[in-house]
This record gives structure tokens, C-alpha cells and sequence, in this order.
């Protein structure tokens, strides 16, 4: 018998106008951690709810929604008003390091810390 399976991974979702290589920098910073993450546009109004939303559906409980503008990490055990990180992008190092430090909370090991506050 064959199970239908699915990889525990970090879901993250952006906008049809986020940039390309936003996504990409997201993705690459939680795949440089080792940890699987899988990609999905989708149009929504409330970044910081969908957020939420991506880990409520992630197998590991974390997601990330992006409009191209912003960047939030989510954790689905925290209130949707309340996520991990909240930021405005600034550049593509940022965003990666922000990839890394999602995919860190997963391994449970301390973030990078960078010059870039929360919102």
C-alpha cells in the first residue's frame, strides 16, 4: 500500500505582483538552512493574515506571505495580529537573512541578527 505523503515544509505566499526575485531570495535563504519550502501565488488583501494563514496550512506550523513591499513570518501558535517578523523589504540580503532566520526557528537555533527592525 502506497501512502499519500506529504513533505513537512515552509509554505510561503505572495502576491501576483511581488518580484520574482523576492521569492526567490525567501526560498533561498530556508533552503540554505536545509529546511523544504514550497511557493504559492496567491492574491490576498491582509499580508499579516495570510501569514497566518500559510502556517496554519504548513506541516511545520510557520509561513510567509509577501506582497514584494513587505515580508511577514508567521508561527501558527501566535495570535494572527502577532507574527515573528513584520517588515518592510529593503533589499534581497534582508529577505534572505529573513528566509534563513524562518527556517532557523524551525531547527530551533538562535537568528541572525541584522540592522533591519520590526514594523
Amino acid at each position: 500500500m502506497i501512502l499519500d505523503t506529504k513533505i513537512p515544509t515552509i509554505l510561503i505566499h505572495v502576491t501576483p505582483d511581488c518580484p520574482k526575485n523576492i521569492s526567490q531570495e525567501i526560498m533561498w535563504g530556508i533552503e540554505e538552512e536545509g529546511i523544504p519550502c514550497e511557493l504559492e501565488e496567491l492574491r490576498f488583501e491582509d499580508i499579516t493574515k495570510e501569514g497566518h494563514n500559510s502556517a496554519a496550512l504548513s506541516l511545520l506550523d510557520v509561513g510567509v506571505a509577501s506582497d514584494g513591499q513587505h515580508i511577514v513570518a508567521h508561527y501558527s501558535k501566535l495570535p494572527i495580529g502577532n507574527p515573528m517578523f513584520s517588515q518592510k523589504i529593503i533589499n534581497q540580503e534582508q529577505v534572505r537573512t529573513i528566509g534563513k532566520n524562518i527556517a532557523r526557528f524551525v531547527k530551533g537555533i538562535p537568528f541572525i541578527l541584522g540592522e533591519v527592525e520590526n514594523d
